[in-house]
């Protein structure tokens, strides 16, 4: 668990947000809680997370996954 959330966050980082975040923040952040992560960030986001997971999101669950806590429970 703790190798997939480094994961996402090394993501998230290089798509969304730049600087140095505390675990507990990333954790609970959700779209639009930071101004860099609108609705157009999270879909490059997302699909930088299908290619590092090997795994493919529908266009209903790319709409649902708005919170970093809902795409960890979905990988």
């Amino acid at each position: 668990m703790k190798e997939k959330i480094k994961k996402i966050k090394k993501i998230f980082q290089k798509i969304i947000y730049k600087k140095k975040i505390s675990e507990k923040f990333f954790l609970k952040l959700k779209i639009n809680k930071i101004k860099e992560w609108d609705s157009m960030q999270n879909m490059h986001f997302l699909l930088e997370i299908e290619k590092g997971f090997n795994i493919k999101f529908s266009f209903k669950e790319m709409n649902e996954l708005n919170s970093i806590n809902k795409i960890i429970k979905r990988i």
